[in-house]
């Protein structure tokens, strides 16, 4: 299974404003860490940063990967993250993201403060929802503009939003509709910046990387398209369209179900199954175009799918007859989950 990056979409409301491309390679390394270990202080070695981060030894002293470290973490202990307290209305509340962290030429020890702490921890029923995507992916991406725009990407890759959503979503599940004042302001953009810079130094670059085959011959998206709004001649809005290749990412989540409490699993699986019937639809909506008959998109769906156990016949009455009625209750079996009902 590929590392993962997983967050609460809260961390998709601010930018990763001055850090460079080996920074914030070095810092999306350091959250996949954390991810699931609550506020413990962990310590992770230069070469185990190194390899989940694309950090290049073989060119860079531990000097050099020190001082790399030492300037992203100072960085991001300038990033403070601000928001209004709901309880007052009155109150702006400010934090960093990190409670401790050392670093060494060897190795690094990093603690999440404990007010970010649900933000990389306890996805399962997260009212807000989540982000998540192949820590190689945003790896191999070569501008820092691309990065950004990939993990804002990644939270609207099967649920879009606004009316424009209705008109794509059937055809293609990725939709994130931006304000252009928004989009540069979590991409940090110069404010020199006109709008054929935008398109020339950002998102022509992006759209490259995105639909480039990777050594597999699978791109990171199989369809990716910006549509302009305007309000005269001004553009005000940016959708971004796009269908994003299952083969060239893996978004299984890494959760031990049986850590998980019955009511946590339900929701897990309803998530699950909510997703991949998604898919599915599309998936059929795009077969029929291809002209195959009924019997053959169900072939070709399946084939796809595999022995996927959330697939369609997904139900929940194991889960809540064994809820209502056993305390001692252990996870249903492929077969159990896969019972249609009537």
């Amino acid at each position: 299974m590929s590392d993962l990056v997983k967050y609460d979409n809260q961390m998709n409301t601010f930018g990763l404003r001055g850090l460079n491309v080996i920074e914030k390679n070095l810092f999306f390394g350091c959250i996949s860490k954390v991810i699931g270990n609550g506020t413990e202080l962990m310590q992770f070695s230069r070469h185990e940063i190194a390899e989940i981060s694309g950090y290049d030894l073989r060119n860079n002293s531990s000097k050099q990967f020190k001082k790399d470290m030492e300037n992203m973490a100072k960085k991001l202990l300038q990033l403070n993250v601000s928001w209004n307290d709901p309880e007052t209305d009155d109150d702006t509340v400010i934090f960093s993201l990190f409670h401790y962290f050392r670093v060494n030429p060897n190795f690094v020890k990093i603690q999440i403060s404990e007010h970010f702490e649900s933000w990389f921890n306890n996805f399962i029923g997260m009212d807000k929802g989540y982000t998540q995507f192949d820590l190689k992916n945003i790896i191999s991406l070569s501008s820092g503009y691309s990065k950004e725009l990939y993990r804002f990407l990644m939270q609207w890759k099967t649920y879009g939003h606004s009316e424009s959503q209705l008109k794509y979503k059937r055809k293609y599940p990725g939709l994130w509709n931006v304000h252009i004042n928004q989009f540069r302001e979590l991409l940090c953009i110069p404010e020199s910046y006109r709008m054929g810079d935008i398109k020339r130094q950002i998102l022509n670059p992006a759209k490259d990387e995105f639909i480039e085959k990777d050594e597999n011959g699978y791109p990171m998206f199989d369809y990716f398209e910006i549509k302009e709004h305007k309000e005269g001649n001004k553009i005000t809005y940016l959708d971004f369209i796009f269908k994003v290749n299952e083969r060239g990412n893996s978004f299984e989540d890494n959760i031990d179900l049986d850590s998980l409490s019955i009511e946590e699993q339900l929701q897990y699986y309803k998530n699950k199954n909510k997703q991949l019937i998604e898919k599915h639809e599309s998936e059929k909506l795009e077969n029929k175009k291809r002209g195959l008959k009924r019997s053959e998109q169900t072939t070709k769906a399946f084939e796809e799918h595999g022995n996927n156990r959330f697939l369609q016949g997904l139900t929940y009455r194991e889960l809540n007859e064994k809820q209502n009625s056993n305390d001692n209750y252990t996870n249903p079996t492929d077969s159990e989950l896969f019972e249609s009902e009537d």
